[in-house]
Parts: C-alpha cells; structure tokens; sequence
C-alpha cells in the first residue's frame, strides 16, 4: 500500500526581466536579454532557478 504526506506550505517567488535594443541601424544589430529567477520553499528546503 502507497503512502503519500503533504506539505503543509510551499513559498514561491521570483523576478523577470526584458531587454531589447533595435539599435537603429539594421536587424543583425538586435540585442536582447531576458532572464527568470525563480525560488521555492518548503520547510528548510530552498530551490533557487535563474534561466538566462
């Protein structure tokens, strides 16, 4: 038989940020960045992500 146990509370939380940058001149000069932080939390266990 399977037993399962829940978590009682999990926190998330995050940022983004986009950059872009035509610079005017043509579209090989396009510039851009974007990145995702994201953490969570349960218990005393702490899971940071950062995709770029």
């Amino acid at each position: 038989m399977a037993s399962t146990s829940a978590v009682a509370a999990i926190a998330l939380s995050g940022a983004a940020s986009v950059s872009y940058d035509d610079n005017g001149s043509a579209a090989s000069a396009t510039t851009y960045d974007a990145d995702l932080q994201l953490v969570g939390t349960a218990g005393t266990t702490t899971v940071t992500s950062m995709r770029r």
